[in-house]
């Protein structure tokens, strides 16, 4: 099979995935912050994606197999630490910045690790996808656009998380 249209097949399996595991579920009813943020981020993901495979369609000649390499391993590694996070979170979990009447802190799973595993395991994710397809404008995008609207959420749900839970968060 020819490595371009195995990648093709790849990406396609892996935005399947992304969009039934972020989009799969009815989301409870709660409150929610910083909708537009949530927007952003999840558009930007997938401008992301889509110019990774994009690049690699249509400007690249050969494959560097090395990055291929790195990219899967930072892709399947994000992917995996996603599922955990949303797995930990249980009926807590949200592509929004929520909080719900019966909200829980979570302290297990990766959160009793790291303060911020999903927006890491994203972070892998793009990284992933971008070196997979070879893709600078991914890595560009990742790290000049993602990664500070990231970090333009990170405080706000903080603050949003400390509201609710006090000095317990």
């Amino acid at each position: 099979m020819n490595v371009k249209l195995f990648l093709i097949i790849f990406f396609i399996a892996a935005a399947a995935e992304r969009m039934l595991g972020t989009f799969g579920k009815k989301e409870r009813d709660g409150e929610v912050f910083y909708r537009w943020v949530t927007k952003i981020l999840v558009v930007n993901y997938f401008v992301i994606a889509f110019c990774s495979l994009g690049e690699m369609i249509f400007f690249r000649g050969r494959i560097n197999f090395t990055l291929v390499a790195i990219g899967f391993f930072c892709y399947i590694t994000g992917a995996l630490l996603r599922r955990s996070t949303m797995k930990a979170l249980g009926p807590n979990w949200s592509v929004h910045t929520k909080i719900y009447a019966d909200h829980q802190l979570i302290k297990t799973g990766p959160y009793k690790i790291l303060r911020h595993p999903y927006y890491i395991a994203v972070l892998l994710e793009l990284t992933g996808l971008s070196l997979i397809y070879n893709s600078i404008a991914g890595i560009i995008l990742t790290y000049c656009v993602q990664l500070p609207f990231l970090l333009y959420r990170i405080p706000k749900e903080e603050n949003t998380l400390i509201n609710k839970f006090g000095e317990k968060y």
